[in-house]
């Protein structure tokens, strides 16, 4: 039997990249689907309706369109606009870095519940959370997702916020750019 062509999928939105004239390439880690790409024709422009509700960090429920290689979205409800509510950049540092860091380790199509629970948490947390605690909130997100991954045992947890991004940095082969921001945010990394 052949597959639906129209289903529906809540989601955080993890990244978006520009495509074409008015279209959008967003990177969504989704509820029981995983990580997933998928295109939002006509979002850039203007008279969009759907643009508001799938900003960064916006949990949404998505009706989705499937297309040859990537699906589509058809429309858009936002449940919580995380992004919205941050007023200091420590909070938006906080989230970009853990955004960034779950786009580069989570491969597209693996189905991780539990992180997706807990980066619903994290950008909860991250709009009533004061600046002193940021740093080990992130560092403690990093090494439970690390864990949560395989990547690291309960034994090797980090010792600050610097140790946690070394470890992803050297997962991933790559450095985490959203460093900078939390650095610019006046974060403790050591």
């Amino acid at each position: 039997m052949a597959s639906p062509q129209l289903y529906t999928v809540n989601g955080i939105v993890l990244k978006r990249t520009n495509s074409g004239e008015g279209d959008k390439i967003l990177t969504v880690l989704c509820e029981h689907v995983g990580k997933k790409r998928f295109v939002g024709k006509g979002i850039r422009k203007i008279t969009s309706r759907r643009a508001g509700h799938i900003e960064l960090f916006s949990k949404t429920n998505f009706l989705i369109h499937r297309g040859k290689t990537l699906d589509y979205i058809s429309g858009a409800s936002v449940f919580s606009a995380y992004g919205t509510s941050y007023k200091e950049l420590y909070q938006l540092a906080g989230a970009y870095t853990a955004s960034e860091v779950i786009d580069r380790m989570i491969m597209e199509g693996q189905i991780h519940d539990q992180v997706y629970v807990q980066f619903d948490q994290f950008l909860h947390d991250m709009e009533t959370i004061a600046f002193s605690h940021v740093s080990g909130h992130l560092k403690l997100f990093i090494d439970t997702l690390l864990m949560n991954l395989g990547y690291q045992t309960e034994e090797k947890r980090s010792l600050t916020l610097g140790h946690g991004i070394a470890s992803v940095e050297q997962v991933i082969e790559r450095k985490i750019r959203s460093v900078n921001l939390l650095s610019k945010s006046g974060m403790n990394m050591f």
